[in-house]
């Protein structure tokens, strides 16, 4: 039995389609999953304030600003790095060693699933280009 470019291209197009679309969902399982954790968590006033202190010292409005300006890894820092610093230290401190391990744990099987999630993107788009170009 013999297929046409067509057929196989589009056959290639509808698989990759398929892998994003459920790639896609579990990256959206494990982020309902996180969310799920992190809403069930209370933090204290205590807690709260001990969290918060950082941000009342002028030596770390000196040190944020300074670090901005290196062009790439001041964004990286104040963009990325530092929002994940402080969401872990209010895991930490509201949900216990169980579930702050669960929590941590479904927010790089997220981060896993959006690097396949951007490979399936890419993957589709290469073969429905090919399959647009081939008709």
């Amino acid at each position: 039995m013999v297929f046409d470019d067509v057929t196989v291209r589009l056959l290639l197009a509808l698989g990759a389609l398929a892998a994003l679309f459920g790639a896609f969902l579990q990256a959206i399982l494990e982020l309902f999953e996180y969310r799920d954790l992190v809403n069930s968590a209370e933090l204290t006033h205590e807690a709260t304030q001990e969290l918060l202190t950082q941000y009342r010292n002028v030596s770390y409005w000196v040190s944020f600003f300074l670090w901005g300006f290196i062009p790439f890894y001041g964004l990286y820092r104040q963009l990325y790095r530092e929002p994940i610093r402080l969401i872990d230290k209010v895991i930490e401190s509201a949900l216990d060693a169980s579930q702050t391990a669960r929590a941590k744990t479904a927010v790089r099987r997220a981060r896993n699933w959006a690097i396949i999630v951007l490979g399936a993107m890419l993957v589709l788009a290469g073969s429905v280009l090919d399959l647009v170009n081939s008709a």
